[in-house]
């Protein structure tokens, strides 16, 4: 051995000369010893075979305890007969580049684990200033909107190597789903060509949350602005019929000529009623987003149906004096009274609205309605050849507080509730709702309904009783109940004329003692809601006095339940507030 050999090791040569061989043993690691017991047959076998030279690395222990790498390369020399004879070998410590190579390799694998694990996309890419077709796999996958921005990001990037350059951009995957993507790289420049480095993000999720931000904001928006419009509709249309009540109710006070308190009084009434319908329309679309509400199916003709729809358009036509337009009905002729199974006065009230939606936006022209019978469906319509409707607002039109053009919607009168109605009340029958539309030309709205039955009859509904004359109660006495003074004075007048007999009571409490003492009595007129004793247990009281007396509820509270809660209570019928003279005397005749 060398000098050098000892040094490495801190031994003298006299020290490793007077070691036994299992203290010389002790100077190679544990592990490499076994090995290097099997170094000389090794060494023979690759001799044999013609190397010259066999390489080896091991580890030695110095006399400090410290291990020292040791990389050897051996060559046997065999004797004239052939055998081996001696080996020569040149050893090197190693220990330090053993060291800096598991160090490398640590760092490597470090590196290895920490890209495994990090979202991004690491690459490396080859180019020269001009971008050339080795780009093109990549290019190939970007949608073709976003390919000359991103050229030019590399170009830019390969003209200043060390300058970050950074892109977004949107790429379909191979199998056809798009993500967007976050690239930012740099170029550097060796002897033999041009490299860019970077790193690649998957930012859909990000680009998802951003659209995401961007329609809840403008949703925001539109909602302000929605109110903002409504807010100024509701104070139009309610301020309007308002001016009209107070303004001529004023002048009732001070007017002597009977003409003009004639013609106050007729817009005081027009006025409430068109103050009654803004009320009722916000009552309805709550009513029914309430998905509370149920329906009443019953089976009627189709002939019934529209009876009651013509008398609705002659009446409004005529209200909105606009009798110059032409209206038509157009029946399916194949199936000239088909009958349904449905909900009669629903469908009455969306076809109505519908009606009424022509009517207010069409000056001159015609308007039909009809319908078309097909696959046991029956489909609905109502054409007109008003004002149309813009471009990209026929889904919005049905949305609450909505119209297809809000200026025209200030002009024309209206809150933006009636096509929202009936698309509430297409949803609850289970029918689907829908416009085609061209500005300037027209509309057609269409309302589809299945539970058509052509072929089993049905018996006409009795039609509800009219008057042209008050009729003749002069056999009867009725008892009206209510708490309000004024309205007390409402309902005696409506009776004018009757030759009724009319008692009075301002609360439950004294109804029952009026009932008690007053066996005449023949229909009771029950307030609902008042101090005390409410109209539910006033009813209840009665009917334990006399069972059976008719007993027609009246309340201001129209809502879900309470004609239910009425009937409950013991009530034949139900009428709502304001109550019309027509249909209080229409429900009172035809009961007694």
């Amino acid at each position: 051995m060398s000098p050098s050999v000892f040094n490495t090791l801190g031994y003298k040569v006299e020290e490793i000369l007077k070691m036994n061989l299992e203290e010389q043993n002790k100077l190679f690691h544990d592990e490499d010893w076994i090995r290097l017991s099997y170094f000389r047959n090794e060494l023979v076998l690759v001799s044999d075979q013609g190397i010259k030279y066999l390489e080896k690395e091991f580890r030695m222990i110095s006399k400090s305890n410290v291990i020292h790498w040791i990389h050897g390369n051996y060559t046997l020399k065999r004797n004239k007969e052939g055998e081996p004879h001696l080996v020569i070998g040149v050893l090197r410590d190693i220990t330090e580049s053993r060291k800096n190579q598991e160090a490398l390799s640590e760092s490597l694998m470090e590196i290895e684990m920490i890209t495994a694990n990090i979202p991004n996309i690491i690459w490396k890419a080859d180019v020269d200033a001009s971008i050339n077709h080795s780009w093109d796999k990549f290019f190939s996958y970007v949608l073709p909107d976003y390919l000359p921005a991103i050229r030019e990001k590399i170009s830019e990037g390969c003209y200043n190597p060390g300058k970050t350059i950074t892109f977004e951009y949107e790429l379909q995957k191979a199998n056809g789903e798009c993500i967007w993507l976050l690239s930012s790289g740099r170029a550097y420049v060796n002897e033999t060509c041009m490299r860019l480095y970077g790193f690649t993000t998957d930012i859909t999720q990000r680009k998802d949350a951003e659209k995401q931000l961007i329609a809840a904001k403008e949703k925001a928006e539109e909602s302000d602005r929605l109110k903002s419009t409504f807010l100024a509709t509701m104070s139009h249309e309610l301020r309007t019929p308002l001016n009209a009540i107070i303004g001529f109710s004023s002048l009732i006070n001070d007017e002597k000529n009977i003409d003009e308190l004639v013609a106050y009084a007729s817009i005081v009434h027009q006025s409430g009623d068109h103050l009654l319908s803004i009320i009722d329309s916000i009552f309805e679309i709550s009513i029914l987003q309430s998905k509370k509400i149920s329906i009443m199916e019953s089976k009627f003709p189709v002939k019934e149906l529209i009876r009651s729809i013509n008398h609705y358009l002659s009446v409004e036509i005529s209200k909105k004096n606009k009798t110059h337009l032409k209206t038509s009905f157009i029946p399916d002729t194949r199936f000239p009274n088909p009958q349904l199974q449905s909900d009669k006065i629903r469908i009455t009230q969306l076809l109505s609205n519908l009606l009424d939606n022509a009517i207010k936006y069409t000056e001159k022209g015609r308007i039909e309605y009809g319908y078309l019978v097909e696959n046991n469906e029956i489909v609905f319509f109502v054409r007109d050849t008003g004002i149309g409707i813009p471009a990209g607002k026929t889904d919005i039109i049905f949305d609450q507080f909505r119209q297809g053009d809000e200026q025209s919607g200030i002009n024309l009168g209206g809150v933006g509730l009636g096509l929202a109605i009936c698309k509430e009340i297409a949803n609850l029958l289970n029918g689907k709702l829908w416009v085609e539309s061209t500005p300037g030309i027209g509309s057609t709205f269409y309302f589809k309904l299945n539970m058509v039955i052509t072929t089993e009859p049905v018996s006409p509904a009795r039609p509800d009783p009219a008057f042209h004359q008050p009729p003749d109660l002069s056999d009867f006495t009725i008892l009206i109940i209510d708490d309000v003074d004024e309205n007390i004075i409402l309902l005696c007048s409506y009776f004018s004329g009757t030759n009724a007999n009319i008692l009075t009571a301002t609360n439950g409490n004294e109804a029952v003692s009026l009932v008690l003492n007053h066996p005449e009595i023949s229909l009771v007129l029950m307030d609902i809601k008042m101090h005390g004793m409410d109209g539910y247990e006033a009813t209840r009281e009665i009917h334990k006095i006399r069972a059976g007396l008719p007993v027609i509820a009246q309340t201001a509270y129209a809502l879900i339940g309470d004609s239910e809660k009425a009937l409950e209570a013991g009530c034949i019928d139900y009428i709502a507030k304001p109550i019309s003279r027509a249909a209080l005397l229409n429900k009172v005749t035809a009961i007694l």
